[in-house]
């Protein structure tokens, strides 16, 4: 028997997002794209790490959660994708509605065609929809200091790859309540898809 939409959990939504993000990138990750934008993770970001690793999309360790919701994660730390979700959602207080609506975004962006998500730049793409998202639906005390500070990277960086996006979506971020149930109901349906993947591999 199928849970009812309003029962749908944080965690499945987040995971939800993750398998999107997984199947996008396993594709573009075969066109070979060398197109660079402001939103790919700087050279020195990735030198840290001397065995660079793949975005890993499987489900968090729960020590390893517990570990970065104690504090940013440090500059010289390799997390996983998913790691990094849970601790921004968990950071930054994304309810579920709020994170539904962030995804709504993701959509507007990935249909402008003007940005191929890839390993290099979904971090950046995320976090940014994640803060856009936050600022036009909730009344927050959060600056893009504090913002930065939480990505760890540059304010004005931020700002810019804030304008970006915005401007990828000729700054429409206004989703009526009707297209908000209907996005539910996908993303439940892409949930269970989720969940059928993970039994049959």
């Amino acid at each position: 028997m199928r849970r009812p939409l309003q029962e749908m959990t944080k965690k499945d939504i987040i995971e939800t997002i993750l398998f999107i993000l997984d199947q996008i990138i396993s594709y573009t990750s075969k066109l070979n794209q060398s197109t660079t934008s402001i939103f790919d993770r700087k050279e020195t970001e990735e030198k840290d790490s001397q065995a660079e690793q793949s975005t890993d999309f499987s489900d968090p360790p729960t020590d390893k959660i517990q570990e970065i919701k104690s504090g940013s994660p440090k500059k010289n730390e390799k997390f996983s994708l998913c790691e990094l979700i849970y601790y921004w959602a968990e950071v930054l207080k994304f309810d579920e509605d709020l994170l539904v609506l962030m995804t709504m975004n993701l959509d507007k962006i990935l249909n402008s065609n003007l940005i191929i998500l890839s390993d290099k730049n979904v971090e950046n793409v995320i976090f940014t929809l994640m803060v856009i998202t936050q600022k036009y639906y909730e009344d927050i005390n959060f600056t893009d200091k504090d913002y930065s500070k939480v990505v760890k990277i540059d304010c004005d960086e931020l700002i810019n790859m804030q304008m970006e996006l915005l401007d990828l979506i000729d700054y429409s971020l206004n989703n009526n309540e009707d297209e908000f149930k209907k996005y539910k109901i996908k993303m439940r349906r892409l949930c269970e898809k989720h969940f059928l993947y993970l039994m049959n591999s």
